[in-house]
Formats: C-alpha cells, sequence, structure tokens
C-alpha cells in the first residue's frame, strides 16, 4: 500500500489531451510548434515564420499610418485600430507563450506522466470519467478552433466577393481600399488586378496566421485549464465513493470480518485502515492537482492579462463598427472566440473546485476513527479556498460575470466613442 508509487503507474493515453500532439497542423501555422525535422521542412517553416513576421510588422505599421495619416472619419480610425489590434493581440501571444514555455514543458509533463492515479482497484471507473471529459474537450477546442477558421474565411471571401461583384471602378479611395480583408494602407496602387491580388493575398496570408495563433492559444488555455477541472472532478468523484473504495480495497486485501454485516464495517479496525488510506489518497491528489495549477499558472494568467486588456478594446471598436455599418455582424465573434472560452473555462475550474468542500463533508466522516478525523479537518482547511484563475497584474479572476462585466465595459466604451 506504498501510496508514493501512484504516479509512476501506466497512464492511458486516451484520457489526457496532449495540446502539441493535437490539432498538429493548426500549432504549426500558428507557430507553436516550429519543425525540426526533415531539414528541408525545417527551412520552410522558417522562411515561413519569417515572411509571416515581416508582414506582421508592415500591418501594424500601416495601421498607425492609417490611424494618423490616412483615415478622414472616425469610422476608417476604428477600422484600422480594429485590424492593427488584431495583429497586435497574435504578437502578444506569441511573445507571452515563448516568455512561459517553460511553464507549459512542466505542465505538458504533468499531464503526460497523470496528474495523479489511484489504486488500480478503483482506476477504471476513474479512467472511463477522464474519458468522458477529454471527448467533452476536444468537442470544445474543435468548436472554438473552427470558429476561429470561420471569422479567417468570412473576413477575406466577403470582401473577394465584393470587389468581384462591384468591379474596380466602384473604389473612390485609393489610400484605403474597402474590398481588402483589412482596411488599412497599402503603399501601392490596389485598384488593378496586379495590386489588389499582391494586397489580398497578403493580408489573407496576416490573417490566416492571425487565426490559427488565436486557435493554438485557445487550444493550450483551454485543454490545460479543463485539465485542472477534470482532475477536480476526478477527485470529489473518488470522495463521493470514499466507502466504496475502501470496501474495495478491503476485500482485494483479503481482511477478515468480525462481523459479516456492511453496517458493522466502521467497527472493523482494518476497514477503518482502509478508510483512511483511501482520505489520503485524496489527499496526495489535491496536492498533486496543486503542483498541475502551479506549473499551468504562469502562461494562463500571463496571456489572459494580455488578452483580457486588448479584447475589451477591441469589442468596443467591433461594437462601433457594427453600429457604424461599416463592418458585418460576424465581426464581433472574433471577439466572443477569443474571450468567451477563457471566462468559461475558469468557471469551470471555480465550480469543481468549490465542489470539493461539499464532497468532504458528504463523505460519511461521523463512522471514521479519531485519526482519520483529524486528517479530515487537515484537508478541509486545505480546500476552503477554491481554486480560482486569474489575470497577472489585472487580477481579475476568470469567470462568467467578468465577461459580462467586459461587455458592459466594451459598450460604455462604445458610448465614449461615439
Amino acid at each position: 500500500m506504498e501510496l508514493h508509487n501512484a504516479r509512476k503507474k501506466h497512464v492511458n493515453p486516451d484520457s489526457i489531451y496532449d495540446f502539441y500532439k493535437e490539432r498538429f497542423f493548426t500549432n504549426i501555422f500558428g507557430f507553436y510548434i516550429i519543425l525540426k525535422k526533415p531539414y528541408i521542412l525545417y527551412l520552410i517553416h522558417k522562411c515561413f515564420f519569417v515572411c509571416a513576421a515581416f508582414l506582421y510588422i508592415f500591418g501594424v505599421s500601416s495601421g498607425i499610418y492609417t490611424m494618423v495619416f490616412i483615415a478622414k472619419n472616425k469610422s476608417e480610425q476604428v477600422n484600422a485600430f480594429y485590424g492593427m489590434g488584431l495583429m497586435g493581440v497574435a504578437i502578444g501571444l506569441q511573445l507571452t507563450k515563448n516568455a512561459t514555455n517553460d511553464s507549459l514543458n512542466s505542465a505538458l509533463d504533468h499531464i503526460r506522466e497523470g496528474v495523479y492515479q489511484y489504486n488500480e482497484v478503483f482506476q477504471d471507473e476513474i479512467v472511463k470519467l477522464k474519458l468522458k471529459r477529454i471527448e467533452r474537450i476536444k468537442f470544445i477546442i474543435t468548436f472554438v478552433g473552427n470558429g476561429n477558421y470561420f471569422c479567417w474565411f468570412s473576413s477575406t471571401l466577403i470582401p473577394l466577393i465584393q470587389v468581384i461583384l462591384s468591379g474596380f471602378e466602384s473604389i473612390k479611395d485609393e489610400d484605403l481600399n474597402p474590398f481588402l480583408p483589412v482596411h488599412l494602407y497599402v503603399p501601392f496602387d490596389t485598384t488593378n488586378t496586379m495590386g489588389y491580388a499582391i494586397a489580398f493575398v497578403s493580408y489573407a496570408f496576416i490573417i490566416f496566421t492571425m487565426y490559427a495563433t488565436f486557435a493554438s492559444h485557445a487550444q493550450i488555455y483551454i485543454s490545460c485549464s479543463l485539465q485542472l477541472a477534470m482532475e477536480l472532478e476526478v477527485l470529489n468523484f473518488a470522495l463521493k465513493n470514499m466507502q466504496k473504495r475502501a470496501y474495495l480495497r478491503f476485500k482485494k486485501e483479503d481482511y477478515k470480518l468480525d462481523h459479516p454485516s456492511t453496517s458493522n464495517l466502521y467497527e472493523n479496525p482494518d476497514f477503518q485502515h482502509c478508510i483512511n488510506l483511501c482520505l489520503r489518497e485524496n489527499l496526495l491528489h489535491h496536492h498533486a492537482i496543486l503542483r498541475y495549477r502551479d506549473t499551468v499558472t504562469p502562461y494562463v494568467q500571463t496571456t489572459v492579462a494580455f488578452v483580457l486588456f486588448f479584447f475589451s478594446c477591441l469589442m468596443a471598436a467591433g461594437i462601433l463598427m457594427i453600429l457604424e455599418n461599416s463592418r458585418p455582424q460576424f465581426t464581433l465573434l472574433t471577439d466572443i472566440f477569443g474571450f468567451f472560452p477563457l471566462c468559461w473555462v475558469g468557471q469551470e475550474v471555480m465550480n469543481e473546485s468549490g465542489e470539493t468542500k461539499n464532497a468532504l463533508f458528504d463523505t460519511p466522516w461521523p463512522d471514521f476513527n479519531e485519526d482519520t478525523k483529524a486528517l479530515l479537518k487537515t484537508f478541509m482547511t486545505n480546500v476552503q479556498k477554491p481554486i480560482i484563475l486569474r489575470a497577472r497584474a489585472l487580477d481579475i479572476k476568470l469567470c462568467l460575470e467578468t465577461f459580462g462585466d467586459m461587455v458592459t465595459l466594451g459598450y460604455k466604451i462604445t458610448n465614449l466613442m461615439r
């Protein structure tokens, strides 16, 4: 009954979500993974990265130039700010990912090894629970990822259809072409086929890598956070099945009952010993969860603070563009797919963490012996404060209430801008 070896058992690969192996091509195009082998692919990917970096610098510079010198009204300034802001968010996500790469790798090690594994007599039921949660995680990540690609597809396809239907002769402003995916200044003539094609492909490429970056970030954040919620759910499940786990362990060890009836199990010292071991497993699991949380925290807190700040401003800009009829209404989807999952996932973690107290209280603790009751009191003290994901520096907790507050803030900023 050596509990310290529990994490070293074999981990079912289907019961974890490896964010570097899943959605591999999204990570490549979002530059969250750099190909190393074969060497020719490494060179191609590096060239791809250099081209994207150059175009990002050009896009941000063009956005600043458009806002200061080219834009003739508030609508054009807001459009330029929105396009430049999205590129800035993509650049910021890349920088924060590189800055917290060590913590991400450490978190991935925890995931691959298994945050914690229970005694094999109960492990099968826990694996079933994890498999259901992993399927749910995959569905959510696929939905958010496809939502990002829909935003890319719609923001590039609609301007192309418009220019095909209207023709270049409908372009009245040579400085800002309304039929480009991003309304930013381009230092060459885009009113002819060749110039338009070069500008369109360049901006479509920028937007594609930008949304791939958003999807890669969402995958890492959602998978890491929801696997934290999954471990908390497993902990709560194990606590709620304390008596069953103890009884399975009791039978496996072939203890002898002085009294065969189940009602007298708690009078048996060996069964009380099994209860104590099960509670110790739960305590070790909770400590493992806290260690995993600490490895994920640097990436989560840094990226979330960055995203919260910029997407609240971009949401205000998006609302204003819709009110000014300068962009279609699905523009706001970009902000929702970038912002809402952060708060919803944080709510999931907070809910599961808060449930641990109730699961502990629902155990048959009045029947525990004094040693186990003392251990239970220590455990109850440790879980008084739920695990809450927060944004670094801003000290804002991630939950649905925060999402509502940010939407309200975006609307207030919109009123000020108008």
